[in-house]
């Protein structure tokens, strides 16, 4: 009998802890993007955040680079009240493209401001209502 207890108990704990550890994140929702990058400033796109996924969508040109432009997948790697990080992964769209990994803080504006981990572009989203 004290063994079910126990089980039961620890059961408990377990849902307890994945109940709050699926808190949902609280930069969910459609963002409009502006993103400066190497000979490209001015971008502008879509970016789609649900729980721990999304999509990308900057949609332009580049002659040099066949994996600009094109709608991705996005990953979120953390979303807290002081940081959201995330991966998009051109890779998964055409083939022999790889991630570009992005880190942006909140900002007194209500924006979300920052730069890709290796500092090549800068990036503003703004909160679609």
């Amino acid at each position: 009998m004290k063994s079910i207890r126990i089980v039961a108990g620890g059961a408990s704990l377990l849902l307890s802890a994945l109940l709050f550890a699926q808190a949902p994140n609280p930069y969910n929702g459609n963002w409009t993007i502006s993103l400066d990058a190497p000979g490209a400033k001015g971008l502008d796109g879509k970016l789609v955040i649900d729980g721990e996924g999304g999509t990308w969508d900057v949609r332009y040109m580049s002659k040099r680079n066949p994996c600009a432009g094109k709608e991705a997948p996005v990953v979120v790697r953390k979303a807290t009240a002081e940081e959201l990080t995330f991966d998009i992964d051109f890779g998964k769209v055409l083939s022999g493209c790889g991630v570009v990994s992005y880190a942006v803080r909140p900002a007194a504006d209500g924006s979300l401001q920052g730069q890709s981990l290796d500092g090549q572009r800068q990036l503003m989203l703004k909160r679609e209502q």
